[in-house]
């Protein structure tokens, strides 16, 4: 199982990892996601968690948290070890406000169908998770039904039905921890289906991330050129006397 780590964001290939699990969050696991994940959300913002970082720590603002970290103004990520590289999670890192997109069934689903007629969510959709296993047709159709709403911006129901189901079949596959062999979802021993944390929060942070851009803005409304008009008799651009 990977390790991950809340970091600051500093030279490239240093992990910079920051010391969480102290204070109310001691018996938390400092190299779980989930437990990353809620400490995170447990804070309004980034400087939220810093002020308790630096309490927690008893140390000076300015004097970093771990190691000596001189700068303390970067921002804070997740950070893991993947075949002796550093990789660093996309999207930065969940606050309060972000708690409902973890919610699987109750509203990040939902939410993933309302956008379902939005070209460009199916299209960055479609590029975000491209690569993942077993996604490969489910991302053909976003990519198919991003063109069709673009250029047509209709869809019949049977297609409709057919994009639902899609989104439902790739939140499964990338949540729910599938057996290519059997081609059924994974169960404890007790029958409970098993759940991917990680393809959660990878999912959850996207959509979040789509919902917090920032919206075009819309062009100025320009009104009617007034023009002057010329004394009978007068050519455009000819000077008169008459001009003050």
């Amino acid at each position: 199982m990977a390790k991950y780590y809340l970091t600051l964001n500093g030279r490239p290939n240093t992990l910079n990892e920051v010391t969480w699990a102290k204070g109310i969050f001691e018996n938390s696991k400092a190299n779980d996601l989930e437990s990353i994940d809620n400490f995170c959300m447990s804070f309004n913002n980034v400087e939220e968690i810093k002020l308790h970082l630096v309490n927690v720590a008893k140390i000076q603002y300015n004097e970093g948290i771990i190691n000596n970290i001189p700068d303390f103004k970067n921002d804070l990520n997740i950070r893991y070890i993947n075949n002796k590289a550093i990789r660093t999670l996309s999207y930065g890192i969940p606050f309060t406000k972000d708690k409902k997109y973890f919610n699987y069934e109750d509203y990040l689903q939902n939410k993933i169908i309302s956008l379902r007629h939005d070209p460009l969510f199916l299209s960055r959709l479609s590029a975000r998770f491209n690569g993942s296993p077993f996604q490969s047709k489910n991302m053909a159709l976003f990519n198919r039904m991003s063109y069709v709403f673009k250029s047509t911006r209709k869809i019949n129901n049977g297609d409709d039905y057919e994009l639902i189901k899609t989104i439902d079949n790739f939140m499964k596959k990338q949540i729910l921890k599938y057996d290519s062999k059997t081609r059924e979802y994974k169960r404890d021993d007790r029958g409970n289906l098993l759940y991917s944390y990680r393809g959660l929060h990878d999912i959850a942070m996207f959509v979040k991330n789509y919902q917090d851009r920032p919206l075009p803005k819309e062009p100025k409304i320009v009104g009617p050129i007034l023009t002057k008009e010329l004394p009978k008799g007068q050519i455009p651009g000819q000077f008169s006397l008459f001009d003050k």
